[in-house]
């Protein structure tokens, strides 16, 4: 396995990837069992040219911590976007105490966003169920999709096609509510097929009608 990732660390760094410029970099997925935690954040160290104009998006528990500390050094801006399990697990590791309901989720994940200077917002997905904003204003909002008419056919790959969907967008600057949002659509829409994260825009239009969007206050 070792020569394995040395192999891999040395063809990425006489590729031709390392010397160019990214808007945003997606780390998504999981990784195979005896792999180390911080082998993307080993890897990233080898683009010469990611720096702070960058957005950096983790949709993984594996090596959080090893891709928060990046982010964090190298200055990028990131966002975190896991299901209610996985942040809560995150959360978990620094908390004593245990998170008993939605307000002490989104609480617990505001200490999160106030502890790292880099970090611009938290998404927290939960299946059909309402998907959650916490951001570093500490802005929270609630997304549901209700009264939809067309049944899901296979929701396999729906949350890379949520997460390519909302990078695609904050990297061009546009609100990361309306982003989000967006993403949300598509992520449904692609349900509605039997291809893993495919959709059509007109099932996507169809589904931001679908889609209320509710603050939410703490105090």
């Amino acid at each position: 396995l070792e020569s394995e990732i040395n192999g891999l660390t040395e063809a990425i760094k006489e590729s031709k990837a390392v010397d160019l410029y990214y808007d945003g970099i997606a780390a998504m997925g999981s990784l195979p069992p005896n792999v180390p935690d911080d082998i993307v954040s080993k890897l990233l160290m080898h683009f010469k040219n990611i720096n702070n104009s960058c957005w950096l998006l983790i949709d993984s528990i594996n090596g959080i911590n090893e891709m928060i500390k990046y982010a964090e050094t190298k200055r990028i801006k990131f966002c975190i976007k896991l299901n209610k399990e996985e942040l809560l697990e995150v959360i978990n590791r620094s908390r004593k105490s245990q998170i008993e309901d939605e307000k002490d989720l989104i609480k617990a994940a505001l200490s999160l966003v106030d502890n790292y200077k880099s970090l611009q917002f938290i998404v927290a997905t939960n299946g059909s169920l309402p998907t959650l904003y916490i951001g570093s204003n500490q802005y929270c909002y609630k997304i549901k999709l209700s009264n939809l008419s067309k049944k899901f056919i296979n929701c396999t790959g729906a949350g890379d096609c949520f997460s390519a969907i909302l990078l695609s967008l904050i990297i061009r600057d546009i609100e990361h509510i309306s982003a989000l949002i967006y993403a949300s659509a598509a992520a449904s829409a692609s349900c509605l097929k039997v291809e893993n994260s495919k959709y059509d825009d007109e099932d996507m239009m169809d589904i931001l009608n679908h889609i209320t969007l509710q603050k939410i206050w703490l105090y």
